[in-house]
């Protein structure tokens, strides 16, 4: 979980065993402290048995006049496994214990939102509490065939079509009850990957567009929650996001919060599921008609992504916070930005302040006063502006096979869509040359593997005429 308060400090919690984005904080020495006094039980009275069953086992030897090695061995092999087993169970104890905290924090974080929304007609930021869910939602396909049997298609390569989701707890529907509604942004691979850049952008349009963050105001509370994947969620992208919504005076707290790996299931799941009805049982051909069918669920607003939607996050937080929030905690200097981090929301892991202030950041120079600069960063950012990510554009053989072979098969309506183009001419050339050049090599592959069998089977005639000789 990552928290972040108005005045320069903030919280973040990691619900995995392990939190992978914040290398400071030590599994190993808070388990150990969670179960010392098990293990202190547990380790003495194994301690007073081993002698006893050491020596039975050592007298049971010289009376049968045979070798003790063994027999010793055995018992210690059995005593180390014993402990090896008690040591998982304490683990797996301790590990459960964290997903049910994380779970229960969810559930409360829930219950503040649609709280703080009924209590709220004007929709007021100052008192507004927001909790919201993040989440992939699994790779669809474009075009799909799902309403045939498959054929030649399947040994064709589809264009892969993302789709993240966030799920706002505290949702004013029309007949004015509060509850949660997804908001779906769906764009394929030639537009945007699902990387730390993408999800940040995500969460950013989403707050902004929902104005749920609105210049001069500010919120009370936000709450947002991942599963444990830290390609997309636990990285320093997305964490710096954290230190940022609190330093640009959009919320007074920032929280995130990852639920424990293996107990991850959230609002998200139900949603995806409800989303892809129509899909998953229909053919479809173009974007168009995949939003269309998508935009059935009527909890669920379908958000097509464009390129201008995704920026450069990465670099920008970079220049105002640190990788890694790899720093002292430094409760004593002013000037700086603090964030609190802890394992689980757990009473035995206790958390931790780092400060996150990057050192030398953009036009820090130019005040010449620490404390003036300080207070200027909030401009700063405001002012300079996010870089677009670089198209990723499609696969150059995904271009040419949805040309040559998917356009074949497309209904009057789709062949002049534009993922069914003809590529450019480079990108033609390249692929010929490359399957060319894939052709020769998978020949020559071919000649090798003939010319080995061939001497195999040589060598094993000429073994069974020397055999048949000796005989």
């Amino acid at each position: 979980m990552c928290r972040s308060v108005e005045g320069g400090r903030g919280e973040i919690v990691g619900g995995q065993q392990r939190s992978d984005a914040v290398p400071g904080t030590t599994e190993e020495a808070q388990e150990e402290g969670a179960g010392a006094t098990t293990h202190d039980n547990r380790d003495s009275e194994a301690e007073a048995g081993e002698g006893g069953r050491e020596d039975q086992a050592k007298e049971t030897a010289a009376g049968n006049g045979g070798d003790t090695a063994g027999r010793v061995n055995l018992t210690e092999a059995g005593l180390v496994e014993t402990r090896e087993m008690e040591e998982l169970l304490i683990l797996s104890a301790l590990h459960v214990r964290r997903a049910d905290v994380q779970r229960e924090a969810y559930n409360q974080r829930i219950a503040e939102a649609v709280a703080s929304k009924l209590a709220n007609p004007l929709n007021l930021l100052l008192y507004l509490m927001v909790t919201l869910v993040v989440d992939c939602g699994q790779n669809m396909e474009l075009p799909c065939f799902n309403d045939e049997q498959p054929g030649c298609t399947y040994y064709w390569s589809p264009l892969t079509v993302n789709n993240v989701g966030v799920v706002d707890h505290g949702y004013r529907r029309n007949d004015g009850s509060v509850g949660a509604h997804m908001h779906c942004h769906v764009y394929h691979e030639g537009i945007g990957k699902k990387g730390a850049n993408n999800i940040a952008s995500v969460i950013m349009r989403t707050l902004k567009e929902k104005q749920l963050i609105m210049p001069g105001q500010t919120a009370k509370k936000l709450t947002i929650v991942y599963d444990n994947c830290t390609g997309q969620n636990k990285n320093n992208t997305v964490l710096k996001l954290v230190p940022y919504l609190v330093e640009m005076k959009y919320f007074e707290e920032v929280e995130f919060l990852f639920l424990v790996v293996g107990h991850t299931k959230n609002a998200c799941d139900r949603y995806f599921n409800q989303l892809k009805t129509i899909p998953r049982k229909t053919n479809t051909y173009t974007m168009d008609e995949l939003v269309t069918k998508l935009a059935f669920c009527e909890e669920v607003t379908i958000w097509e992504s464009k390129p201008e939607h995704f920026l450069d996050w990465g670099k920008h937080l970079g220049q105002f916070y640190k990788d890694s929030f790899r720093c002292r905690a430094d409760f004593l200097r002013n000037n700086r930005v603090y964030v609190e981090v802890r394992q689980s929301m757990l009473e035995t892991d206790a958390p931790r302040m780092l400060n996150v202030t990057k050192h030398n950041w953009p036009t820090k120079d130019e005040y010449g006063d620490d404390a003036l600069a300080f207070e200027c960063r909030k401009d700063v950012m405001e002012e300079m502006e996010l870089e677009t990510l670089v198209l990723p554009g499609i696969n150059p053989y995904k271009q040419v096979e949805m040309f040559e072979k998917y356009r074949t098969l497309m209904p009057p309506q789709a062949v002049s869509d534009v993922l069914y183009k003809k590529p450019d001419d480079d990108v033609m050339k390249k692929v010929s040359k490359e399957k060319g050049m894939r052709k020769v090599f998978r020949g020559e592959l071919a000649d090798m593997k003939k010319r080995r069998r061939e001497d195999r089977d040589e060598a094993k005639d000429l073994l069974e005429i020397i055999v048949k000789g000796k005989r």
